[in-house]
């Protein structure tokens, strides 16, 4: 559940050599200092290529915002609907409300009842779905555009006027508390959740946005459609579109549909800082398994920090040097990292899967040492920050990634445009401002402990 949670490797993605090259070859002047900046794409006359950015718009429909990208070179069509407020719309006896009001929704609409809407889903070649994270829930769907209004059409059903019927409420409710027992007994994903509610003791960030045992057994018909009801205001959304698809059409989309809905009084901001007294220390739990699993997190700084660049920098470097010393040095662990909270409010950690935490321990310490207090070589740096140019590329190689990239950015920097500035914070982060970095923000771990609680000295996780 981590990577739905906005929990992620900080590590910049590899990309195998195929897609680089298609990505490079399609970016005029790629060898100049800022590729990022080069990124070009065919205009609607399909021949002329123009600045990706100049083909993005934003505006408003009824007081619903919409970012739209027209790309003009494929037919696929991405759609992000983000449910903003993600789990500070719940509370504990709630969490998971959104994700089963969403799940249940997929029984039946009132124009399209049960067998009806896989039926017109299937029509259009289409796939929708949704994913819940802490800040916000991403309702969504991609296919051609041709089929566009046809998909829009029971897209926007589904959410307006969904059936609840009880009987596939009970249906959802007992897959969810399925899916939410299995996590609590893979070590590897509750792990996370105890980090987290450690962490985040006392903030909404404690909580699972899919919900718990607890939780999913006490929500109802009458609470979802109450839930429905008042949280279901267009002040609360943001819609992105990408694709081959006239503004035109998206507007008479979601006027005749979303548009419709009140606009309400939700005001998306950051989240409040972790109460100062928020929990700090660590939790061992026991399980009898050969793999023991350790996370520990910590705060970052704000996304619109200056700090932030450099602390995205630090954990990349952590994160690879506790995979080298851990995994292929010592043979320790299959995995080793320094996950990035990459959310409204940031933060980072370190984790550790071992059959011999004790000797892992010690190796996670002074690695997190030597970041605090050694310089960095100036050219080793610099290569090591060019790496993010790939996944600046990659997070616009399809329709849905650059959705995403665009929503991310306009929600937690302010600003669908900060992707390039980001790029440019990057590269110019210094030895010094990763070394202040880890220092100011690297401390104050939260450590979460599964497994053979024998092997783990409660003593060591407090010297970092």
């Amino acid at each position: 559940m981590s990577a739905r949670r906005g929990i992620q490797p900080i590590m910049p993605r590899i990309i195998q050599g195929g897609l680089a090259a298609l990505l490079l070859a399609g970016v005029p002047g790629c060898a100049a200092k800022r590729p990022e900046q080069a990124l070009r794409a065919v205009a609607e006359d399909g021949v002329t290529r123009v600045e990706l950015d100049s083909l993005t718009v934003n505006y408003e429909v009824n007081g619903l915002p919409v970012i739209q990208r027209s790309v003009y070179s494929s037919d696929v069509v991405a759609v992000q609907l983000y449910l903003l407020g993600g789990v500070r719309q719940l509370t504990p006896a709630t969490q998971g409300m959104e994700t089963m009001l969403l799940e249940t929704t997929e029984h039946g609409s009132a124009a399209y009842p049960k067998a009806a809407m896989r039926s017109a889903v299937g029509r259009t070649g289409s796939s929708i779905g949704y994913s819940a994270e802490v800040d916000w829930t991403v309702y969504e769907f991609h296919g051609l555009r041709q089929a566009f209004d046809s998909t829009w059409a029971v897209f926007a059903d589904r959410l307006l006027h969904p059936t609840l019927a009880p009987a596939d409420v009970e249906l959802v409710r007992t897959r969810l508390v399925r899916s939410a027992a299995r996590r609590r007994m893979s070590p590897a994903s509750h792990v996370y959740y105890l980090a987290d509610s450690l962490a985040f003791a006392g903030h909404p960030y404690a909580l699972h946005p899919a919900g718990t045992e607890a939780s999913l057994a006490g929500i109802t018909p009458a609470m979802l459609r109450r839930y429905h009801e008042e949280q279901l205001v267009t002040s609360r959304m943001l819609l992105v579109v990408v694709g081959n698809v006239p503004r035109a059409t998206v507007e008479a989309a979601v006027r005749s549909s979303l548009g419709q809905l009140p606009r309400g009084e939700y005001r998306w901001a950051l989240p409040d800082p972790v109460p100062p007294s928020a929990a700090r220390g660590a939790v061992l739990e026991q399980r009898a398994v050969n793999t023991n699993y350790l996370l520990g997190l910590f705060d970052g700084p704000a996304a619109t920090s200056e700090d932030h660049a450099a602390f995205e920098v630090a954990l990349a470097i952590l994160s690879s040097r506790l995979f080298g010393a851990i995994r292929e040095d010592k043979s320790l662990s299959y995995s080793a990292s320094a996950p990035f909270m990459n959310r409204g409010l940031t933060g980072g950690g370190m984790y550790v899967s071992t059959h011999r935490p004790k000797d892992a321990v010690p190796i996670m310490r002074e690695q997190l040492r030597r970041l605090r207090a050694e310089p960095l070589d100036a050219y080793a740096l610099r290569r090591f920050v060019e790496g993010w140019t790939l996944e600046y590329f990659y997070d616009h190689a399809t329709s849905e990634a650059q959705a995403a990239h665009l929503a991310r950015f306009q929600l937690l920097h302010g600003d669908w445009r900060a992707g390039v500035q980001r790029m440019q914070a990057l590269r110019a982060v210094r030895s010094s401002d990763v070394r202040t970095a880890a220092a100011r923000y690297m401390k104050d771990i939260r450590f979460a402990y599964v497994g053979d609680t024998t092997r783990v000295d409660r003593r060591e996780l407090g010297k970092f």
